[in-house]
């Protein structure tokens, strides 16, 4: 009779914590006009130029403004600190900027901030993090206090939007003071919030900008965002729950149902353009006896991989299967490809005619989304391919310098993100276009398509030239194309907001219902 007293005390004593925390929303108070954001990263700088991660593009995209902005809702390029722009050629791009607007110092944005700024990133001693995103530019001349005309090296199409996307404006005077390390901890813009408190591992804090332009994305509603940093995703999911924190982004998709059951949360889903993909080494670089080197094994590979397993087992549904080394969602993106449907007794078949009957091992690289890698090397096994997994979960410079700089690497899982550029020069021509680097398969004629591809203006004639390219890649089963994603965010039932497909946060947007 004592146990059976004890067990429904703490059957109550149970239901009392699930329903304080349930409703813990309901009964915390939050401060009018404030969000709280959680992120997984640590910042280590605000600099855009010198922080490509997606934590750093993040807080960028609140403190300072571009030369353009891309609509969210369209994904058009539209003025942003520049009110207008022509071609002078195809190699000269003239800006006219805005009149009136400030930094939060009070310096002028003007055609001296422009030029300082891209001049002071594209010279070779910056050593910035994000140089492909302005290693087209040559030089910026100044024709008036309100006009700038950047000359390229090249004619490049996707100029447009670098400027909307990658390529913030500072202020020379302060940036000069105070140095660049200094400016990354301490960074002065023109955007919608500005920077007033950053404690280094734990949170920053942003405050409206009251002084910002209308741009036609308006100001911000909510007056105050503070940052979060928060490791742990059990921590994040409990922070939610329980009313600290209003928004997680990019949420682990076995975690959706966690959240669908709470009414006091909700899901928001965004189709985004990053893709994942295997890549394996079709030119014998991380080795001369790689068997990636033979086509029939690539095309094994290709047909061992079931796909739409993945995206429904693995993901949830939330993924769509893709066919081409590529996005729907950039220019150029031809998806009228040779594929390869799910067939483990064609994949064996073609690993025998190659010369493999009994298959054979090789190291398998990875450094996110391990069940994703996972399930490719359990694929794998089955047709006769033993995989050992060299796995670099955060630590994805050590990785990238096996792959990208020692060349080492002869078959991995990648998720690609193009810099957030809606174009296939920002992923196709990234991985095919140049020697090394990236390029695991290097074919002349592959790589010059690609190359006129990237430097012309003509858009009926670029996409020709990446059509034949990628229509090659498929032929030639350099890649197998897995997935494109969709971004999860988890917030507060009562947020308004919504995440563009270039995953850049615009908490200028949000408002609270």
């Amino acid at each position: 009779m004592r146990d059976k007293r004890i067990a429904v005390l703490v059957s109550f004593c149970i239901f009392l914590i699930s329903y304080g925390l349930l409703n813990a929303h309901e009964a915390k108070a939050k401060p009018p006009g404030t969000l709280v954001v959680a992120s997984g990263e640590t910042m280590h700088t605000f600099d855009h130029y010198y922080n490509n991660r997606r934590d750093g593009l993040n807080a960028a995209h609140q403190i300072f403004d571009y030369p353009l902005y891309r609509d969210p809702k369209t994904m058009k390029i539209v003025p942003g600190l520049c009110e207008s722009w022509r071609y002078i050629d195809d190699k000269t791009l003239e800006l006219r900027i805005r009149k009136g607007v400030k930094f939060t110092n009070g310096e002028p944005v003007n055609a001296e901030a422009f030029k300082f700024t891209f001049e002071f990133m594209i010279h070779p001693e910056s050593k910035i993090a994000t140089r492909q995103n302005i290693a087209w530019l040559d030089k910026v001349r100044i024709v008036d206090d309100l006009t700038v005309r950047l000359i390229m090296k090249a004619p490049y199409a996707p100029a447009l939007q670098q400027l909307a996307n990658s390529m913030p404006v500072y202020p020379p005077k302060y940036f000069k003071e105070v140095g660049r390390d200094q400016f990354g901890m301490k960074p002065v813009g023109s955007g919608p919030y500005k920077l007033v408190s950053w404690k280094r591992g734990a949170e920053y804090v942003l405050e409206a900008n009251p002084d910002y332009f209308d741009r036609g994305k308006n100001k911000p509603k909510i007056k105050k965002v503070i940052i979060r940093e928060i490791p742990e995703l059990a921590t994040q999911i409990n922070e939610l729950i329980s009313g600290g924190i209003d928004l997680i982004q990019l949420l682990p998709s076995d975690q959706a149902e966690t959240i669908k059951k709470n009414k006091h949360l909700k899901l928001q889903t965004t189709p985004i353009l990053r893709i994942w993909f295997v890549q394996m080494d079709g030119q014998g670089r991380s080795s001369p006896n790689s068997p990636f080197a033979k086509l029939k094994v690539r095309q094994a590979v290709n047909h061992a991989i079931d796909r739409q397993g993945i995206v429904d087992n693995i993901l949830g549904g939330f993924g769509k299967v893709i066919t081409s080394a590529c996005n729907p969602l950039h220019f150029g993106c031809e998806t009228n490809v040779k594929t390869y449907p799910y067939d483990p007794k064609l994949a064996k078949k073609l690993l025998a005619e190659a010369g493999y009957p009994k298959g054979f091992s090789t190291d398998f690289y990875g450094y996110r989304d391990k069940q994703t890698v996972e399930a490719v090397m359990g694929y794998l096994e089955a047709v006769g391919i033993k995989a050992t997994l060299k796995w670099f979960g955060g630590q994805y410079a050590t990785f990238d310098k096996y792959q990208r700089v020692q060349g080492i690497v002869p078959i991995a899982v990648n998720a690609w993100g193009s810099y957030s550029v809606f174009d296939c020069s920002s992923c196709t021509s990234t991985w095919f276009a140049n020697k090394g680097g990236y390029n695991y398969n290097e074919r002349p004629e592959l790589m010059a398509w690609l190359k006129e591809a990237d430097g012309i203006v003509d858009e009926a004639k670029r996409k020709e030239l990446y059509s034949k390219a990628l229509k090659y890649i498929a032929e030639n089963a350099f890649w197998v194309p897995l997935y494109s994603g969709v971004m999860i965010n988890a917030m507060d039932a009562r947020l308004d907001y919504e995440v563009a497909a270039d995953e850049n946060a615009r908490y200028f947007t949000a408002s609270w219902k």
